[in-house]
C-alpha cells in the first residue's frame, strides 16, 4: 500500500471527503470508464477496480479533487491511459509528490498521429484498401506455421523444450516493477521513465504474444487456414484420446541417477555448463507429479488415478505447436484439469517413439507460452538405457539450448554459428510475418510504439488548429481499434500478476478469454458489419478529433471535425464552422456524429444548416451500466451499429 501524502489526507479532512471503504482486495484505479472495464474483466472478482473519471463526463476536462488524490495515493495501482490524456491527473501527482504506482496501459501501442485524418488534408484511404473484410484475415493462413515443431526427425527428448527457450523466462515479469517508473510524473513523457531495454523486451513478447494468440485463434475459425480437421487444434482424430492408448511412462520416472550418463555425454559436449544447471533445466523441463499414466478413449489414469477427459474447444497458441487441449471436470485430477497433448513421432523400431505433454489445473497455466515445461511421455517398456542412448545421441544440441535458456556463452563451430544465425532471421522473418500488422491493421501512417516515442504535449490555452496540429501530437483514443484494447489487457494482466502474484494464473486465464471476446468483436461483428456498408459511404464528420484509429484501422476517411483536435476544450471558430458546413454540402453527406461528453450545440447549428442526421456516439466514456454502451464491447457494438446505419441512409 502506498503511503499516504499528509498534505493529500488533510484537504480530505477539511474537504470532509469520504474515500470510500476499506477493502481487503487489492485497489486498483482506472483513469477513465473504458480503461476501468477493460480492467474488471482481467481482474475477476479478486480485485477492487474503481474509476476516477466519472462515467459520461468530459475526460479532457477533469480536474482531480482532494478526495481524488488522496485515493490515488491509497492505491495499490493506478492505471491511465497515457498519451496526455491524464495530464491534470499527472500534474496533481507530480505536484504533490506523491508516490503512486501508475502504469500506463498504452506503453506497447503502435501511436497514430492526431489529426492523421484531419479533413484539410488529401486521404484519398488507399492505404486501406487491405482492410477489405475478405481478405483481412488472410495473413493467418499459416500451414507452415509449425514447421519449427515438426519433431518426426527430432528425437530429442525435449523437443518442445526448444520451442520455449525463449521464453524461459520464470523472472520475466520483475522487469515490470512500476513502482518507480513513474517518479518523475512529467504528464507530457508520461512513458519515458519505462524506455528501458527491459520494457522493450517487454512489448517485444506482448507482439509475440499477440501474434500467436490470433494465429491460432483464427486457424480455429477459418476451415481454409488449417489442414487437420474442422476442429482446428491439429489432427482431426486427435479430439479424442483413442490415438494415446496404452500404457506410457513420464520420463520423470527415471531417477536422475538413472540416467547419469547422459549428462555426463551433454556436459562433455558443452563444457561451459555446471551439473546443476544441466539437472535445474531437466527438471523444469520434465517434472510431472507422476510416473505411469494410461489412456483409453476417453479418460486417463495418473497412477492408477483414472479421470474422464473431454476435448476443449479453448483456444491454444500456434507456438505452442502441433497440440490438442482435454480437460476433465473429475476432482480427483483437479491438479491436472488441463491436458495438452503434442502428436505422437518417432518409431518404436529406433526407440524414439514419444510424445510431449503438459498439465495444468488452470487453463492460463496450461498454455503458457513462457514456460519451460513440456515433458515427455515413452512406452511403458522404454528403459533407462533407452533415454541414456537417445540423450547422449543429441548431447550437443541439448547443451546449446540449456545455454541459451540460462544466458551461459559457449563456444561454438562456425557450423553451428551459422545455422544459429540462419534460425534467428527465421525467428525475425516469423514476428514480421506473424506481428500484429498482420491481423488487417495498417500501421503505416503510425509514429510507433508509445514507448519508443516522445509525444508533444496538447497546449489547452492554443486557439483553431494549432492544437491539434502541434508537431509531435498523438492521438490517445488508442480503444477505438479493439486489438490496440489487447495490449491493454496484457499490461494489466502483467501489473495485476505484480501486485497480487498468488493469483497470477487466473488473471492469466481471464485476460486470455477477454483478450478473444476483443477479437471475436472485431472478426465477427465489426468487418461484417461493414459489409453492409459501400466505401464510397465511409465517410466521417464528428464532434471532435477522437476516431482516428478507428478510421485508420477500418478503412473510414475523416472529412472534418467540428472541434479541431484530440480535446475538446478549444472552442471552434466560426470559419471553423463554415469550414464543416462547406465541407458537408461538397462530399454531399447525410449524416454528421455527435457524442455523449460534449455538447451538441453547433451540431444542432450545421445540422439546421445542412440537412444532415444527428448520430450520437460514445467516444471518451463508457454509457449508464444498464444503457447500450454501458460496457466496452457493447459500447463498440453500438458505435459500429449507429455509423453504419446513418451512413447507410
Amino acid at each position: 500500500m502506498k503511503v499516504r501524502i499528509i498534505a493529500l489526507a488533510m484537504l480530505a479532512l477539511l474537504f470532509g471527503v469520504n474515500v470510500g471503504a476499506q477493502s481487503n482486495k487489492p485497489v486498483v484505479i482506472a483513469s477513465h470508464s473504458i480503461l476501468a472495464d477493460v480492467a474488471r474483466n482481467v481482474a475477476g472478482d479478486l480485485i477492487e477496480v474503481r474509476t476516477l473519471i466519472p462515467w459520461g463526463s468530459d475526460p479532457h476536462h477533469f480536474i482531480p479533487t482532494p478526495s481524488d488524490m488522496t485515493a490515488v495515493a491509497d492505491a495499490d495501482l493506478v492505471l491511465i491511459n497515457g498519451i496526455g490524456y491524464e495530464e491534470t491527473l499527472l500534474e496533481a501527482i507530480e505536484n504533490a509528490g506523491a508516490d503512486v504506482n501508475i502504469v500506463v496501459a498504452s506503453s506497447c501501442i503502435d501511436i497514430r498521429p492526431a489529426g492523421a485524418y484531419d479533413y484539410h488534408d488529401d486521404h484519398g484511404h488507399d492505404d486501406h484498401d487491405d482492410h477489405a473484410h475478405e481478405d483481412d484475415h488472410d495473413d493467418h493462413a499459416h500451414e507452415d506455421d509449425h514447421d519449427d515443431h515438426a519433431h518426426e526427425d527430432d528425437h530429442d527428448d525435449h523437443a518442445h523444450e526448444d520451442d520455449h527457450d525463449d521464453h524461459a523466462h520464470e523472472d520475466d515479469h520483475d522487469d515490470h516493477a512500476h513502482e518507480d517508473d513513474h517518479d518523475d510524473h512529467a504528464h507530457e513523457d508520461d512513458h519515458d521513465d519505462h524506455a528501458h531495454g527491459d520494457m522493450e523486451s517487454h512489448c517485444d513478447e506482448h507482439d509475440a504474444e499477440f501474434a500467436s494468440l490470433f494465429a491460432a485463434h483464427h486457424d480455429m475459425d477459418e476451415e481454409d487456414d488449417h489442414e487437420h480437421g474442422e476442429d482446428g487444434h491439429g489432427h482431426e482424430e486427435d479430439t479424442d484420446l483413442s490415438l494415446f492408448s496404452g500404457e506410457w511412462l513420464s520420463v520423470w520416472a527415471f531417477p536422475e541417477s538413472d540416467i547419469q550418463p547422459a549428462h555426463e555425454a551433454i556436459l562433455a559436449a558443452t563444457p561451459e555448463l555446471t551439473q546443476d544447471l544441466l539437472s535445474q533445466y531437466l527438471e523444469a523441463a520434465n517434472y510431472t507429479p507422476f510416473s505411469e499414466l494410461t489412456f483409453s478413449e476417453d479418460s486417463v489414469a495418473f497412477d492408477g488415478v483414472a479421470c474422464d477427459y473431454a476435448f476443449s474447444e479453448q483456444p491454444v497458441p500456434s507456438s505452442l505447436g502441433e497440440v490438442s487441449l482435454f480437460e476433465t471436470a473429475d476432482e480427483a485430477c483437479a491438479d491436472m484439469r488441463f491436458l495438452l497433448l503434442g502428436a505422437i513421432h518417432g518409431t518404436v523400431e529406433d526407440g524414439t517413439y514419444h510424445f510431449h505433454l503438459r498439465i495444468a489445473p488452470s487453463y492460463g497455466e496450461v498454455v503458457d507460452e513462457q514456460s519451460l515445461s513440456f515433458p515427455s511421455a515413452w512406452p511403458s517398456s522404454t528403459t533407462a538405457a533407452d533415454i541414456n542412448a537417445l540423450f547422449s545421441g543429441f548431447a550437443r544440441p541439448i547443451g546449446m539450448r540449456v545455454a541459451a535458456t540460462y544466458g551461459v556463452e559457449i563456444a561454438m563451430s562456425e557450423e553451428e554459428m551459422a545455422a544459429m544465425s540462419a534460425e534467428e532471421d527465421d525467428h525475425a522473418h516469423e514476428e514480421d510475418e506473424h506481428g500484429h500488422d498482420e491481423h488487417g491493421h495498417d500501421d503505416s501512417a503510425t509514429l510507433g510504439r508509445l514507448e519508443d516515442i516522445e509525444c508533444a504535449g496538447h497546449d489547452h490555452g492554443a486557439d483553431g488548429h494549432e492544437h491539434a496540429h502541434e508537431e509531435g501530437s498523438c492521438d490517445p483514443h488508442v480503444w477505438l481499434d479493439p486489438h490496440n484494447v489487447v495490449y491493454w489487457v496484457m499490461t494489466i494482466r502483467d501489473s495485476f500478476s505484480e501486485i497480487d502474484p498468488d493469483n497470477a494464473s487466473e488473471y492469466h486465464e481471464l485476460a486470455l478469454a477477454y483478450a478473444m471476446e476483443l477479437d471475436s468483436l472485431e472478426s465477427d461483428f465489426i468487418w461484417p458489419t461493414l459489409e453492409n456498408l459501400p466505401e464510397e459511404k465511409r465517410l466521417l464528420v464528428t464532434a471532435h478529433d477522437a476516431l482516428g484509429y478507428l478510421a485508420g484501422t477500418f478503412g473510414f476517411e475523416i472529412v472534418s471535425t467540428v472541434i479541431p483536435g484530440v480535446s475538446t476544450v478549444v472552442e471552434p471558430s466560426a470559419s471553423d464552422v463554415a469550414a464543416v458546413i462547406d465541407v458537408i454540402r461538397e462530399r454531399e453527406l447525410t449524416a454528421i456524429f455527435g457524442e455523449s461528453t460534449t455538447s451538441d450545440r453547433i451540431l444542432q447549428v450545421i445540422a439546421a444548416e445542412t440537412g444532415v442526421e444527428i448520430a450520437p456516439l460514445y467516444t471518451d466514456s463508457l454509457g449508464d451500466v444498464d444503457g447500450p454502451a454501458g460496457a466496452y464491447l457493447d459500447y463498440m457494438r453500438y458505435n459500429f451499429t449507429t455509423i453504419v446505419e446513418a451512413l447507410s441512409g
